[in-house]
């Protein structure tokens, strides 16, 4: 039998496989009352666009809050925008011109919005590279619209997608309660064409993404089980649609258990797949497994909607997300959100909540977690990965210490830059070199899988503590998750004996 001994490198080096990103820097911005950042962007010239809310500086209650930062967190200029009701923004892109289309929801019906159709509506605002005003417009009928995500269509127009209640104005069909509103414009935002989707119970929009084929990806929540919406689960679901360039739907589908769960982002890989986030409070259906009160819930579909896999990421209290990215640093996703836990896979929370990040590889294998924040209350809402490899997350904080140096005053549009993580190189050829493999995630919190460059079959696997004594032997290993979450905090060694034979050893940390 053959022998391949690899925990002769140091123990820093194996814990140090999968390791933390560093802030590089984190900016507040806003005045003394609540301000908050919804969307954050990297623009085609380094630096970088936050989009939310301002009750600091304002028309009235709350407006519409745009800020650019230049690539170091320095204040480039500032925006407002809005009447005497509550207006905010919650989506943003960079146009083909070089200026932005912002995407808000509007309750007023003056100051700088100029046409009013019910109790809120969906308000776009058009800036040039600079922030000028270029044009703004209203959307949507009698009753509710909210929460507006926006891409730019390949004929240089632009397509949005949100939630309505109506069924006058602009809206030409209503199934009940909100639906999901698919609206195609022109770049003078025009509407060229307009769809609704939904059944008789609530119907929401996460996000829009155009695909690589020129269609649409959306992702959302339903509580319906009529209309467009076919498959619930139960409670409400995941919902994730996919039209065509003309807003015709092409297929539907409902993920998630017997409980509340919801979509929030969606991205499309290079192989024409999808990876879904959201969260979940089931325990059934799709979802194979629960931490707690609310998880943040990863999945991957093919392109008809077919589940290729599902994690679920969290801790005993409740952890939600609201955004991924593609990652560079070797591949696999970031994803972000807001976590009340510090157990499970939630390490190191500073107080009431937290912005959690974390990274998860290709099949969704956690790989590392940040908690951001301090001791009061703190909410991420989105990221995304900069051209630069590094990773810029934003949201609002209400705290004054931990990371965060530079608050101002009540709730903070919070910003923040990391660093990429650090791979030590050395260490993945040698494993490479020996056809063996990596314990993901390292350090490792409730479960560890094995991951291998070559088409290894596992037999067994062994683990020891330091002093020797065996802690789990699993005789019918198949490389699944194996979960670890009895083991005391402490260092690892891991015995694998492939099909052939082989003996494969590592060190791993658990915390």
């Amino acid at each position: 039998m053959r022998y391949l001994i690899l925990f002769s490198l140091s123990i820093l080096l194996s814990v140090t496989l999968f390791a933390q990103p560093e802030i590089i820097w984190e900016k507040s911005f806003g005045g003394s009352y609540n301000d908050y950042s919804y969307a954050v962007i990297q623009c085609s010239d380094g630096d970088y666009l936050s989009v939310g809310s301002s009750s600091s500086f304002n028309n009235g209650n709350e407006d519409v809050f745009i800020v650019k930062m230049s690539s170091e967190g320095t204040l480039i200029w500032q925006k407002t925008f809005g009447g005497s009701n509550d207006d905010y923004a919650t989506s943003a892109i960079q146009t083909e011109d070089g200026g932005f289309l912002i995407g808000a929801t509007t309750n007023s019906s003056d100051g700088d919005v100029t046409l009013a159709h019910g109790l809120s509506d969906i308000w776009l605002i058009k800036l040039s590279s600079i922030g000028e005003l270029e044009w703004q417009k209203t959307y949507g009928g009698s009753s509710s619209e909210c929460c507006p995500d926006i891409v730019q269509s390949d004929d240089g127009g632009f397509t949005f997608a949100t939630k309505s209640k109506s069924n006058d104005g602009d809206i030409s069909i209503h199934y009940g309660s909100f639906d999901a509103w698919v609206v195609k414009i022109s770049q003078d935002g025009d509407i060229e064409w307009e769809k609704t989707f939904g059944g008789s119970e609530f119907d929401d929009i996460g996000a829009i993404r155009k695909t690589s084929g020129g269609n649409y990806i959306i992702i959302g929540s339903t509580a319906s089980t009529d209309g467009d919406v076919t498959g619930n689960h139960g409670g409400g679901d995941v919902w994730v649609l996919k039209l065509d360039s003309l807003g015709n739907k092409l297929w539907q589908k409902c993920y998630g258990g017997s409980e509340v769960d919801g979509g929030s982002d969606i991205i499309e890989t290079s192989s024409g797949s999808f990876i879904c986030v959201g969260s979940s409070r089931s325990n059934d259906g799709n979802v194979s497994e629960n931490n707690g009160s609310e998880d943040v819930w990863v999945f991957k579909i093919t392109s008809l909607g077919a589940v290729l896999w599902e994690h679920s990421y969290g801790g005993s209290s409740l952890d939600y997300a609201q955004g991924i990215s593609l990652s560079n640093n070797n591949g696999g996703y970031i994803v972000c959100g807001t976590s009340r836990s510090d157990n499970g896979d939630v390490s190191n929370n500073h107080g009431f909540q937290d912005y959690w990040v974390f990274k998860i590889s290709n099949t969704g294998i956690l790989e590392w977690n940040l908690s951001l924040g301090g001791s009061s209350s703190d909410f991420c809402y989105d990221i995304e990965q900069t051209t630069d490899n590094n990773i810029i997350v934003s949201g609002a904080s209400y705290s004054n210490d931990g990371d965060v140096s530079s608050h101002i005053d009540y709730n903070d549009a919070w910003v923040v830059k990391l660093s990429p993580t650090p791979i030590n190189e050395a260490k993945e050829k040698e494993i490479a070199d020996d056809e063996g493999f990596r314990i993901l995630p390292n350090p490792a919190y409730q479960k560890i899988q094995l991951v291998t460059r070559t088409n290894i079959l596992w037999k067994s696997v062994l683990i020891s503590d330091t002093i020797g004594r065996t802690v789990i032997l699993d005789s019918k290993f198949n490389n699944v998750n194996l979960d670890i979450s009895h083991l005391s905090s402490g260092i690892y060694n891991l015995s694998a004996i492939s099909s052939t034979g082989d003996v494969y050893t590592s060190r791993f940390l658990k915390q």
